[in-house]
């Protein structure tokens, strides 16, 4: 019990350094779900505002404040950030690029940042966060996260998903 008790303390109290450890979602480690605390600011954090709200962006993983701790949560749509996540795969939708990561769409805004954007209707991508969810659209299998629908379809022997319009 008291071996839970620290692996739980321990969790929570998750240093910044630790962020890039776990990984994300490319197949290098698993991906920091959302709702996690960590302790402190990676030092690479920029701050963000977004209707009002302050978050801080390092790495791919936008934080807000929480008490005396940051608590990792979804991008916000229309923040903006010097870089997209480095993990982040190129996708187009209607000719335009974007670029995908972990559920979130990032779009090239000027020459040097990047705008967190609703997800593009038509975009295809190889993947989808572990933890989407299931739906039946139109009698078809669909799946869920974080207000995007994907629908499977098979591509040369391979599953991919494609955005589905609002």
């Amino acid at each position: 019990m008291k071996l839970r008790i620290l692996v739980l303390i321990a969790l929570v109290l998750l240093p910044a350094a630790s962020l890039y450890a776990v990984g994300d979602a490319t197949g290098r480690g698993d991906p920091i779900p959302l709702g996690r605390l960590v302790a402190e600011l990676p030092r690479s954090a920029e701050k963000v505002t977004v209707r009002m709200t302050t978050h801080y962006y390092a790495g791919g993983l936008f934080l807000r404040k929480s008490g005396d701790m940051f608590l990792v949560v979804r991008p916000p749509t229309g923040a903006v950030v010097r870089s997209q996540p480095r993990s982040a795969v190129r996708v187009r939708a209607h000719g335009v690029r974007f670029y995908y990561h972990d559920g979130f769409f990032y779009r090239r805004r000027g020459s040097s940042k990047f705008e967190v954007v609703p997800g593009p209707a038509g975009a295809v991508v190889r993947s989808i966060p572990v933890n989407s969810r299931r739906r039946v659209v139109a009698k078809r299998e669909a799946w869920w996260y974080a207000g995007v629908t994907y629908r499977p379809f098979q591509k040369s022997g391979r599953t991919l998903y494609r955005v589905m319009g609002l």
